[in-house]
Parts: structure tokens; sequence; C-alpha cells
């Protein structure tokens, strides 16, 4: 009837603008915590949650990212395609975001519900993560093509959201940027005739390597400040305090203190100088997340335990599947 149907549209755009519902003594006393400049975790308004990073101990790019209790696990895997008719000599680069049920509350209403929020999440997640890597430029395009036209590097980015308390879009962008970074692709030559071989383990004239890593230009990471009704910000708002801000602004940030993109997440408006106020506060707090990832990077190379890559989509699937099970159950 149109009754439920109003109230299920209803019911979804509540679903949209908040996860879960926070009482109001609850609401008052975390804004009346963040005016006073100590969060309900103890955390001041300038401060991240711990990060915690842990890298693939059988695969190149794997990577499972911590930030307080929000968790995201990240495997990268490649295959060799046919490139796209407009662009030839680039290779392709595909993010595929998933939500895991037990990632929310909002999985305890309606399942159209779910269905809905799940999907808005997703959507969002996946494409602020990709904006920020892909028009950036971090990545090369160029060197992943093999040959021009006939044979490029496809690289796809699976990103699993284990649990979602809050700023999953930092965290998704420290797992796919340290993912990146920890990925080998296969070392491929083209010999006269035209055909593709893969390099073994210090064989030809140069002692090539088997696997090579990504060609990155700059390594780029994203800074989520939560607003207040004064214009206040606060650094990496938990998913409670996300739900009682008046908005959220995400700004990436690389090595160099440059500017590689800023998404408004809806909310109260922001003055241009308080946009610029914002990306200072973001370049200083990726400094010090990149200074995290490199040392979580320069721990795993040290590491004694070899690495592999994927040999069929299917092993990838199975074992990145057990991988979030195993997380889950942990």
């Amino acid at each position: 009837s149109e009754s439920e149907s109003q109230r299920e549209r209803e019911k979804e755009k509540e679903m949209k603008e908040k996860d879960t519902v926070v009482s109001v003594n609850e609401r008052d006393f975390i804004i009346a915590s963040i005016r006073d400049g100590v969060r309900t975790d103890g955390r001041g308004r300038d401060d991240f949650r711990k990060v915690r990073l842990r890298f693939g101990r059988a695969q190149y790019g794997e990577v499972h990212v911590r930030l307080g209790r929000t968790q995201v696990f990240v495997s990268i895997s490649s295959e060799v395609v046919v490139p796209s008719e407009d662009r030839g000599s680039e290779g392709l680069f595909l993010f595929k975001t998933h939500i895991h049920p037990m990632a929310s509350e909002a999985v305890l209403l309606t399942s159209r519900s779910n269905h809905f929020y799940l999907r808005e999440k997703t959507v969002e997640l996946g494409r602020i993560v990709e904006r920020c890597l892909r028009e950036s430029h971090a990545i090369d395009n160029e060197s992943l093509c093999i040959i021009s036209g006939e044979k490029v590097w496809r690289i796809e980015v699976d990103i699993h959201v284990i649990d979602d308390d809050g700023n999953l879009i930092d965290c998704s962008m420290m797992a796919c940027t340290a993912a990146l970074i920890h990925f080998r692709k296969r070392n491929i030559i083209v010999k006269g005739d035209g055909e593709c071989h893969y390099v073994e383990e210090g064989t030809g004239p140069n002692r090539e390597p088997a696997y090579v890593p990504l060609s990155i230009h700059h390594v780029p990471l994203t800074a989520t400040l939560g607003l207040t009704k004064d214009g206040t910000f606060v650094v990496d708002p938990s998913n409670a305090e996300e739900q009682v801000l008046e908005g959220r602004i995400t700004i990436a940030v690389n090595a160099q203190r440059q500017v590689c993109g800023v998404h408004k997440l809806g909310g109260t408006p922001l003055r241009a100088d308080d946009v610029v106020n914002g990306a200072h506060i973001a370049a200083q707090k990726v400094e010090a997340l990149l200074k995290r990832v490199h040392e979580g990077l320069a721990a795993n190379e040290g590491s004694d335990t070899p690495l592999e890559m994927w040999t069929n989509g299917e092993q990838q699937q199975e074992s990145v599947k057990g991988r979030v099970e195993s997380i889950l159950e942990g």
C-alpha cells in the first residue's frame, strides 16, 4: 500500500544517514566531550585511533588494517588481458568493495533496509578510494602495458570491510595504499617473436627477479575530519561520533603535502578558509600515517617467510575467503 511504501522510504532514508540509533543523552555527552577537548574514548580532537597493519604471510598484496575497532582487509590480484580500444597502452585498475554483513549493527534492521545501507555504503566507499588513487595518478598505468594494443596487466583491488566502527575511508585508503606498495606482479619479457614469457628468478644476464613491484608515482592517504555545529574539526570520528556530528570532509594528501583530493560528505557548509585549515590538519595527520605504513612495510620485508603469487582466480577467491573468515573468527 501507499502508506507502507512511505514508511519504507522513510526507513531507507534513516538508514542512509545513520547506521545505528544514538540516544539523546549519548548525543549530548559526545558533543559536550568534543567541546571540552576530551572525547569519549580518551582521545583529543586531533588524535587518530591506534593503527595496526598486518601483511600477508603467503601472498603479495594482502593487508589487514585495524583503525581502532574498524577493520579492513585488502587483497590484490593481477591478470594479463586485452586493453581497452581507446587506451591501448594503459593497464587496467578495478576496485571492488565488499561490506561483510557483520560489519555494522545496521543488519539488525529489515532486509530491504540492510540492502539499501550496504549498497549506498559500498558505492560511496569504493568511489572515494578509487578517485583518490586513480585521479591523483598515483599509479603509472602505462607501466602496466606489455604489448601496446594487445596485452596489458589488469590489477584488481578487493576491499573487504570486516568491522565498521567509523572512518571506513581512512582505514580503507591505508589498506589499499599499503597493499599496492606490497604487491608484486610477475616479471614478463617479450621476445623477438612477440611471445610473452615469465621470467624465472635470477635468470638472464642481469639476473632478473621473478616478481616486480608496481610503478607508483606518489603515495596518497586520506584524513577524515568530522564537523561540529560551531565549525570545530574532529579527526578520525568513530561510529558514534559520525552519527552526532554535522558533517564530514575527507582530504587526500601525499608525502609531499600536496592535496590530491577533497570529498565533502554532506552536512553543514564550510567556508574556503575552513577547508584550507582542514587541509593543514590533514597534511600533519597523513604524515604520521605514512610513517606507520612504511614502518609496517619495513618490518614485513625483514621477515624470512617466502611469498608467492596467485596462480588463478579460483585460488585467490578461496584464499581470500579463508583469510576473511579467519579474521572474523579471531
